[in-house]
């Protein structure tokens, strides 16, 4: 009668051999002196998926439970990798020149960690260490902060952001190296006295606000996070200049269209002391000697309307870090997010199903152009997914933008694109989508447009070293947007 057994926490489960929708069919068709039989299996399988469910989901409650290790035996072991290990390796001398958080052409790259400062956490089962990075030529972007480029408040705001080093040991046993750079808001910075040097990256004050950078060592860009109250209000995307016009002069260019191309200041420190060999020394000595230029800049793309969704909803403080460090925490190397996926969980678990449902519509005021046309912009949200376990729902919704010209009297498709997508609902799973493209179509007589979505939703926990979750899933969802409605 029972095709396999599951034992968790000591609780044994037994799951039948009939699926859970033939379970139903048969008890109508089985005599009466099998049906106490029939729904004692169907009343096992229900008391399975409620236990499994909360199992999962207060696994990972106590995941954010500290580790049982000293915070000296900690940062001794990571200075022990970084100088035995790290030092060593090729990964220590690369630099991503195309990335935004590289120093301008012609500035020192080298940077120092500062040992003597350095903490031991943990959040979750990842083992970190932090401490203060000395960089021998400090540049620092400004990013929602253009007003401020070449004025004397920008110079003291760059002048009191922070750089960490993250040395973040994860269950399997490896390494991730990140720097982080917190940037506070001209509000914040002024209630501090532009000194926010006592903040950890542990917790962040429930008022600060402004930006965490998140870098490789190589100075690659991992993620940028806008900070409300001390909590992540949604990520942001800063582009080189050349990257730009490399986007602009390509086909996909196009989903940007209708995002604004914002400057923002790239700050960096002239150290005018001649180095003694002793950087933390030295680095004291350039706070008083030197002076704040500005060399340079990048791009914030801004688009119109973008809602603000934090990345971190419903993840648990684990979860969140995973995501926004680019660790990955399914046990693979570096920047890899792996599931391990039990067949008969995987067989329990629901597939998501694409939609098409339209939630909001608008158009803009109407428009005339220096050439004589009539023109307005149109903007519409739609779900393209729908992912359950459960009493839990989770959608993902797409933001597009199109331009409506007036021909004759009759408004029809000029432009069309996808901008972005955010997350809507509740899932007790980590559950991040990747856009792998997205094609927009306007028909010969222009009065309909279709946008097709191609994308990769993955579905994946890991409570207490026991993995849970399914593959990845490639998925093509549509919808058709009529002119007139």
């Amino acid at each position: 009668m029972f095709d396999y057994i599951l034992q968790l926490n000591g609780l044994i489960f037994f799951s039948t051999d009939l699926k859970p929708e033939q379970l139903l069919t048969k008890t109508k068709t089985m005599k009466p002196k099998n049906l106490r039989l029939q729904l004692h299996a169907y009343s096992l399988l229900s008391v399975f998926l409620i236990l499994l469910s909360a199992f999962i989901i207060n696994g990972c409650k106590k995941s954010d439970a500290p580790l049982a290790t000293t915070e000296e035996s900690n940062v001794g072991a990571a200075k022990e990798w970084w100088y035995g290990t790290f030092r060593k390796s090729a990964a220590y001398s690369e630099i991503d020149r195309t990335s935004p958080f590289a120093p301008p052409e012609g500035n020192s790259t080298k940077k120092y960690p500062d040992w003597e400062r350095a903490i031991s956490y943990s959040v979750g089962r990842l083992e970190i260490v932090e401490l203060p990075l000395v960089y021998v030529t400090n540049s620092v972007l400004l990013p929602g902060m253009q007003k401020l480029n070449n004025t004397p408040e920008g110079a003291r705001i760059a002048g009191s952001a922070i750089h960490r080093l993250m040395l973040i040991k994860k269950a399997d046993g490896t390494m991730v190296v990140r720097i982080v750079t917190l940037v506070p808001s001209p509000e914040y910075a002024k209630q501090y006295n532009y000194d926010i040097s006592h903040i950890s990256l542990k917790g962040l004050p429930s008022d600060f606000s402004g930006y965490q950078m998140i870098g490789g060592w190589d100075e690659s860009q991992k993620n940028i996070i806008k900070i409300t109250n001390g909590k992540p209000e949604k990520k942001i995307e800063i582009i080189i200049a050349k990257e730009l016009a490399k986007r602009k002069a390509s086909n996909n260019f196009t989903a940007r269209e209708v995002c604004d191309m914002v400057w923002v200041p790239h700050m960096v420190w002239v150290c005018v002391v001649v180095s003694s060999g002793d950087a933390v020394a030295d680095q004291e000595r350039c706070h008083e000697q030197g002076y704040w230029v500005e060399q340079g800049g990048d791009y914030e793309l801004q688009c119109h309307d973008e809602p603000d969704e934090d990345p971190c909803l419903g993840m648990s403080s684990e979860e969140c870090m995973c995501q926004l460090y680019g660790i990955g925490c399914g046990g693979g190397g570096d920047d890899e997010d792996d599931c391990g996926v039990p067949s008969n969980i995987n067989e329990i678990l629901s597939n998501g199903t694409s939609t098409s449902e339209l939630i909001e519509r608008s158009n803009d005021p109407e428009v005339i152009e220096p050439n004589g046309d009539i023109t307005r912009t149109w903007k519409g949200r739609w779900q393209f997914y729908t992912g359950r376990w459960l009493t839990y729902v989770w959608h993902y919704r797409s933001f597009d933008q199109g331009v409506h010209r007036k021909e004759g009297g009759v408004w029809k498709w000029l432009s069309i694109s996808h901008t972005s997508h955010s997350q809507t609902g509740t899932s007790p799973f980590s559950t991040t989508c990747t856009m792998t493209g997205n094609t927009a179509t306007i028909d010969a007589d222009k009065l309909s447009a279709t946008m097709e979505l191609e994308y990769e939703v993955k579905v994946c926990v890991e409570c207490l070293g026991i993995p849970f979750g399914r593959p990845a899933e490639n998925k093509t969802s549509s919808i058709l947007f009529p002119v007139h409605w």
